[in-house]
């Protein structure tokens, strides 16, 4: 098995104070050859002090100091250190004992699909070689740090850049753009707002308003505690400040606590509407899509894109601490030729708070604690970024409400606990009103009633309440299961009008409707009671033109001009003469001959002759049951006026616990730019030592070279046995075969008709720098970009498979 060098994590922590001198240095931060040499002298003896220790000193925090201090930070600074080098070690230790796959958590599965090509090649030659072993071990580099590399044998020049897990060629040059960012298609509660139609939506509301730090003290928002360097803005995004963020969130309360709660204490104003921050489905994810935007309305020259998230608060109880921030999308937007370009291809890329969530599979698609996109350089005026999380946590949040008191006392307004007026007026008041801006927050600003300086404020509550006027009185008219009110008299007609109670008039004179009710029974009086709708502009609308009548027997037919729309039943009034006979009165249909033509009963047994009537003024209309002592009287009833009432209040703000489910998404910083790169690099490992019989090599490597017209990058592996003096190109099994043995076979001495393309066979003796036994092998990658491109070529791992006899 491979042998873990002893001075690694001496190695690691040199590197890291040494780094962090030489940053603060650039930084200049020692500015001075006094301040420099005590800033050297103290990094010596830093390193003397913690070498195979800790680095880290325990500096305790007094209640209500801020977190965010120089101390606080230099604290977690030196302890995040401590625990990369950590975790290095395990994975390097990992790989060196078990293999590459190993050095990060369930890889079982995952080795077994990616060494099958090279299984398949060792068995083969197992028929030739008649060699019963299958004693086969793996190692190799993931490029976390510079662990594995021999910084000492790499030509001056040409050593690699080596972070956020794989190496690329060294950086001559980096100019971040400046930009500006916002939030776009905010789409909260359904009302969708697209103002780019090729980005995703974003669904959740801006900042962490409910969240808090409990302690025995004043248990303070996040928000307050943070106020201090604005957190939590959009603008913390771009600002390349590392105590600053931005966070995304989407909130659903527990059903059974909202329903027993006033709705306006779980909305927002936005503009016009009212929205309710605490009812988000959480069958969806929390979507959050920014748009950045470059200083230059042409664009700028981009090729790489680096975010940093923010994964929230480690606090007890508050379940606030995520695992990882999605990416779904980033596109590149070129506003001259209205075209766009997708970074992501190839499904979502997660950047997480846990390294051991990265697996040799989803290399591409992972990075620990920020995501760096490279991409062939690209034009863009505009970047939009869309970010998702699924995974809602139980959380409780800290929830404000308001409770009423009367003016100048102690006394709860109607014994409420929360200010509700509806509920308290719901009692012959017909309508309620109040300013809801004073308690309910505006969703650019839902921390606007929760600040130390709001815990009382001042109400109104204007409502209307029925105060009685006297009596009134109206004639009710009753005409089958039906009844109607006087309405008025028709003096040209002589017809007197009914309507519905709503649409009557009431009288305050009992004797005079008392008069109108007795004319309207009288005997002697020949007059029709109509139904009319007074909303309408012409009230008379049963009119019906007559064309003919004739009477014989007691009956009368009467003849239309256009259909009459009646029914056997139906009351009509008719008033006409012919020569010396008059028809005047309210008479019954009795049947119905054809939709221009009926019956009614007469009592006059004269006879009418048939006579053309449809140019005189005769009248037939449809009326309702005359009027008489029984079914007609004066109603009275109580007439009351609405009055504008208004109830000053004190609200005297309280908080309380509740249950809720929270997603978020954090952003700590994002920034794009130009890099442009050295032409080479190279790696060369330290040596992976080894004991048996080395029979022979194999290699894998996950690595990506960008394309181009020429053609002139690449990455190129080789393997040497005998230290790093001599080298044997060695090609991934993954790519097609070029001509560049795939697997190195050593000490064989098989004659040629037993050998297998594909496989290079070197043996003591016969070919320069292969020992036998070979004690060591050494790795020696080679990379070189494009001199017409500024992207670099990609190398994320590589693993060497080796088989002993």
């Amino acid at each position: 098995m491979a042998q873990l060098s002893t001075d690694t994590l001496i190695y690691s922590q040199i590197v890291a104070r040494v780094q962090e001198f030489i940053n603060e240095y650039v930084a200049k931060k020692a500015i001075s050859p006094k301040l420099f040499d005590e800033a050297y002298q103290k990094v010596l003896a830093d390193i003397q002090k913690t070498l195979g220790g800790v680095s880290f000193d325990l500096n305790l925090l007094s209640k209500g100091d801020i977190p965010d201090s120089e101390t606080f930070n230099k604290m977690i600074k030196m302890m995040s250190n401590d625990l990369n080098i950590m975790t290095n070690q395990l994975e390097s230790m990992s790989a060196n004992y078990i293999n590459t796959f190993n050095n990060l958590s369930n890889q079982i599965e995952a080795e077994k699909n990616s060494i099958l090509r090279i299984r398949s090649k060792i068995n083969a030659l197992e028929m030739y070689t008649q060699s019963p072993s299958v004693d086969v071990m793996y190692f190799g580099d993931s490029f976390n740090n510079l662990s594995f590399v021999n910084a000492k044998k790499i030509r001056a020049g040409l050593i690699p850049d080596i972070e956020d897990g794989y190496a690329t060629l060294a950086k001559v040059t980096s100019r971040p753009s400046k930009s500006t960012v916002r939030v776009i298609n905010q789409n909260y509660g359904g009302a969708a707002t697209s103002q780019i139609s090729f980005a995703d939506i974003s669904n959740g509301l801006k900042g962490n308003h409910f969240l808090y730090y409990k302690d025995a003290g004043s248990n303070q928002f996040l928000y307050e505690k943070d106020s201090s360097i604005l957190r939590s803005t959009e603008s913390a995004m771009v600002d390349g400040s590392p105590a600053t963020y931005f966070e995304y969130e989407a909130i659903n309360v527990l059903a059974s606590q909202t329903t027993t709660r006033p709705e306006y204490e779980f909305q927002y104003f936005d503009n016009d509407k009212l929205i309710n921050w605490a009812n988000f489905d959480t069958n969806n994810p929390l979507k959050l899509t920014v748009e950045l935007s470059t200083q230059s309305q042409t664009g700028e020259n981009i090729n790489y894109i680096s975010i940093i998230p923010f994964f929230g608060y480690d606090i007890d109880g508050a379940n606030a601490l995520i695992k990882n921030v999605k990416v779904t999308s980033i596109k590149l937007y070129n506003q001259q030729t209205n075209t766009t370009y997708e970074i992501i291809n190839n499904g979502p890329v997660y950047i997480a708070s846990d390294p051991s969530q990265k697996t040799l599979v989803n290399y591409k698609n992972f990075f620990y604690n920020k995501g760096v996109f490279r991409f062939n350089e690209t034009k863009a005026s505009k970047i939009y970024i869309t970010f998702e999380q699924d995974e809602f946590k139980s959380t409780t949040i800290k929830h404000a409400y308001w409770t009423p008191y009367e003016i100048g006392g102690t006394n709860k307004w109607s014994n409420q606990n929360r200010f509700l007026p509806e509920a308290a007026l719901n009692s012959g008041a017909q309508s309620v009103s109040w300013d809801k801006s004073l308690i309910v927050p505006k969703v650019t600003n839902p921390t606007e009633h929760k600040s130390n300086q709001s815990e009382r404020k001042q109400i109104v509550v204007n409502y209307t309440d029925q105060v009685s006027s006297g009596d009134k009185y109206q004639i009710k008219l009753t005409s089958g299961q039906n009844s109607y009110y006087w309405y008025k008299k028709d003096l040209d007609l002589n017809i007197d009008m009914f309507t519905t109670k709503e649409g009557s008039v009431s009288y305050h004179d009992k004797q005079l409707i008392e008069l109108t009710r007795l004319r309207l029974i009288s005997t002697d009086y020949q007059s029709a009671c109509v139904l009319v709708d007074p909303t309408k502009s012409t009230l008379i609308t049963g009119k019906i033109k007559m064309s003919t009548i004739s009477a014989a027997g007691g009956l009368a037919t009467i003849t239309t001009s256009a259909p009459h729309s009646l029914a056997v039943g139906n009351k009509v009034y008719i008033r006409d003469r012919w020569s010396s006979v008059d028809i005047v009165g309210n008479f019954t249909v009795t049947a119905i001959d054809s939709a221009t033509q009926f019956k009614v009963s007469i009592s006059s047994t004269d006879t009418i002759s048939t006579i053309d009537i449809s140019n005189n003024f005769g009248l037939c209309i449809k009326v309702i049951d005359k009027a008489t002592a029984t079914n007609a009287v004066v109603e009275t009833a109580k007439e009351s006026i609405s009055k504008a009432l208004q109830v000053p209040l004190v609200l005297q703000r309280n908080f309380e616990e509740l249950k809720a489910m929270r997603a978020s998404i954090g952003i700590r910083d994002i920034s794009f730019g130009k890099e442009t790169f050295q032409e080479s690099a190279e790696i060369i490992s330290k040596p992976f030592f080894v004991s048996g019989n080395l029979e022979m090599l194999s290699l894998y490597a996950a690595d990506v070279i960008p394309e181009s017209s020429t053609n002139q990058a690449y990455i190129k592996y080789s393997i040497s046995v005998d230290g790093g003096i001599n080298f044997f190109p060695i090609q991934p099994t993954e790519r097609n075969y070029t001509g560049t043995p795939e697997i190195l076979v050593f000490n064989q001495n098989l004659t040629n008709d037993a050998t297998l393309p594909l496989v290079r066979y070197l043996n003591s003796g016969k070919d320069v720098g292969v020992p036998n036994p070979i004690n060591s092998v050494i790795v020696k990658i080679e990379m070189k970009k494009d001199r017409s491109s500024n992207n670099t070529p990609l190398l994320y791992y590589y693993k060497v498979g080796a088989r002993f006899r």
